[in-house]
């Protein structure tokens, strides 16, 4: 629930109590809490009263200046760690109980209470200090680090957490009414992403914007690239309008944040109003460049809710071709043909520069490309690249890598089942680089519609029984022992394929003849068997 409607509804609720009734409740509430809640509840009703805070700024600045001059440090030790094998590496421990820390952590809790007690001003000044100096980490052996503020959370020295820390930092620069730059700027920099209304959801006193600030707000945000913004604009909508008033914003300036589209399909099918929901997606396909990944995100939103619907399946392929994706086409009556087409003719070139996730565009290498093509029906042009790669060691993740395990699971039969269709299964996925949880089922799609020529399957068997042949006698023949797993797989599919094609009379025979080859290879013929057994 947003935090409009949250307050809305808890003001018209209380505007029904009568004082009695409010009393009730508050003492229901408080007689039920949970026992570690209990003093921090009876802390919140002496909101009346302003708590004394024990703070010297003469001491305090002694401190800034005894950490500045190194007189303050922290004690740390250096440990070999061999938890990963023999190489071992250095763990840095720290001593958390040590003057600086204790005292830095001291002034963190007075900086809470000025804020607490709405003295914001002397709150983010001592906050403000001490974030922007370097702490010295002290080595037994002599050696000096410095550590920043930051990296003080992430080593756990700090008694309050990172998020918690920075939710009173955030919280108290809003209500010194810092310049909307300048709380952009603090926005940005923090490592947790708040945006306005978990401020307005804390402190002492609630936060509020008038309507020019309003305007500013939005009218910054909007000229303002980055999820962030997008973030914060989203939120600010909801504070000070609706969901109506978002969409209208999206209209206007989604092509520079395009995220605005998916928040606001998202709140439609909260409230299942699918029809508006698809509205707004057909705007944003018309608006956003067809090379924004996003583009693939709205549709694959849309897709457990229209499954039928053709068009989301193509943009969500064209526009980030992912394997997954790719897969998808083949669950419905797709024009594969005409996909085809529309894929060779863009622009997938590898991008460097650093994008936002709004303006990100999707990017394939040759071979990432290669493989697509070779999903959507172009076989013949991937057999004759991998042809040309004469190496049998080293090619796990390159094409030929790739096209081992694919042209196996596609050609082997669906009848028998052995341990070594899984292991292989298993690296085709990692070699596509697929977690999705459904490739298997998608993979067994399309391997039911695709269709290869017969003499072309005849050319991949004889590729195949090459390909593994030759790395057999590289890896078995060599003696590396540590890859005898990964031919002894390929071998056994291998068999199921040249048998269902009549290349060979028994699998067992094919097996055992090379188990005979290699018949010093003890290691070997363990593995072979292994993959043998059907599962």
């Amino acid at each position: 629930m947003e935090y409009k409607d949250y307050m809305n509804q808890i003001q018209q609720r209380l505007n029904t109590m009568s004082a009695e009734e409010k009393n009730q409740w508050i003492y229901q509430y408080a007689r039920v809490l949970d026992k570690s809640q209990r003093q921090k509840m009876l802390e919140s009703l002496n909101f009346e009263h302003s708590q004394i805070i024990n703070f010297h700024e003469k001491d305090f600045q002694q401190f800034i200046n005894d950490v500045r001059d190194g007189e303050l440090t922290i004690p740390a030790t250096e440990e070999d760690d061999y938890y990963y094998g023999y190489d071992s590496e250095y763990i840095t421990y720290y001593t958390k109980e040590c003057d600086l820390l204790n005292q830095l952590n001291d002034y963190i809790q007075d900086a809470f209470l000025y804020i607490n007690n709405c003295q914001y001003q002397q709150g983010f000044n001592i906050l403000q200090k001490l974030q922007d100096l370097e702490y010295e980490a002290v080595y037994d052996y002599g050696d000096i680090y410095e550590l920043s503020f930051a990296e003080l959370f992430e080593n756990n020295l700090m008694d309050v957490s990172l998020e918690q820390y920075s939710l009173y930092y955030l919280y108290t620069a809003f209500q010194l009414h810092r310049n909307i730059s300048e709380m952009y700027s603090y926005f940005n920099q923090s490592k947790v992403e708040y945006v306005l209304s978990d401020l307005m959801a804390f402190g002492p006193e609630e936060i509020t914007l008038s309507d020019d600030e309003y305007d500013r707000w939005i009218s910054f945000l909007e000229n303002t690239p980055g999820d962030y913004a997008a973030k914060l604009l989203r939120d600010i909508c909801f504070l000070y309008g609706d969901i109506n008033q978002l969409t209208k914003m999206t209209f206007e300036i989604g092509a520079k944040h395009p995220s605005l589209y998916l928040d606001v399909i998202d709140y439609d099918l909260s409230l299942h109003q699918l029809e508006h929901a698809k509205s707004i997606a057909s705007q944003a396909f018309k608006q956003l460049d067809e090379g924004l990944t996003i583009r693939s995100k709205i549709a694959e939103t849309l897709i457990p809710y229209c499954p039928d619907d053709i068009e989301l399946y193509k943009i969500s392929f064209l526009s980030n071709p992912q394997i997954n994706h790719c897969l998808q086409l083949y669950t419905l009556d797709c024009d594969i043909a005409f996909i085809k087409t529309e894929f060779q003719k863009k622009n997938y070139a590898i991008r460097f520069e650093f994008a936002t996730l709004e303006q990100e565009k999707a990017s394939l290498s040759s071979d990432q490309k290669e493989i697509l093509l070779f999903f959507l029906g172009d076989y013949e042009n991937i057999l004759e690249k991998a042809e040309k790669d004469q190496d049998n060691l080293g090619w796990s993740s390159n094409l030929k890598g790739i096209l081992i395990p694919l042209l196996l699971m596609y050609l082997k039969p669906e009848k028998m089942h052995f341990v070594a269709d899984d292991a292989v299964m298993d690296d085709l996925k990692r070699s596509l680089k697929v977690r999705e949880e459904d490739f298997y089922q998608l993979f067994h799609i399309w391997k039911e519609k695709y269709m290869m020529t017969d003499e072309f399957k005849k050319k991949c068997i004889q590729w195949l029984k090459d390909e593994i042949e030759q790395r057999a006698e590289v890896i078995v023949g060599g003696t590396h022992r540590h890859s005898y797993y990964q031919v002894a797989k390929e071998i056994v599919v291998l068999s199921e394929i040249l048998y269902l094609n009549k290349n060979i009379t028994s699998m067992e025979t094919f097996v055992k003849d090379y188990i005979k080859r290699y018949s010093r290879k003890h290691a070997f013929k363990a593995e072979m068997l292994k993959y043998a057994k059907q599962a």
